[in-house]
Formats: C-alpha cells, sequence, structure tokens
C-alpha cells in the first residue's frame, strides 16, 4: 500500500509526504500517516505563514512608494 499527502492549494510550492508500508502492521501504518500528516500540515502553514506576511510587507511597501509619488506629484501642480 502506498499512502500520499499533499497539499497544494494554488501555491507555488507543494508539501508532499509518502511511504511505503510494506511489512508495517496496521498501528505502524497509522502512526506513519498521522506522523506524516502533522508534519507536512507543520511545514505549509509555517510556509503559508511566511508567505503571508511578505506578501504583506510587499504591499505595504507598493503603497509608501505609491503614496509618495502622489504626494510628490500634488507639490509640484501646486
Amino acid at each position: 500500500m502506498e499512502v500520499i499527502y499533499h497539499i497544494n492549494p494554488g501555491y507555488d510550492s507543494f508539501f508532499m509526504s509518502s511511504f511505503d508500508s510494506k511489512g508495517m502492521t496496521e498501528e505502524q501504518m497509522i502512526n506513519e500517516v498521522l506522523k506524516r500528516v502533522e508534519a507536512v500540515y507543520t511545514a505549509f502553514k509555517l510556509y503559508d505563514e511566511h508567505k503571508r506576511s511578505h506578501e504583506n510587507e510587499e504591499y505595504k511597501e507598493f503603497k509608501r512608494e505609491f503614496l509618495a509619488k502622489v504626494r510628490r506629484n500634488r507639490e509640484v501642480k501646486k
């Protein structure tokens, strides 16, 4: 049996974990699945938080620059 868990909701990164369950008991398989699901989910959440934070900083910088240009243009026209 092959188990694959992945998260890719339209982001530029792909988070996945898989393992080969040959020779494992049902309990070992369940433990491996849970361990990997938690790891993939944690990695995705960290990435998502970082990406959102970074995008917010880029937007704030763009907004500051845009407003500065607007103010300069208003001062020139006065």
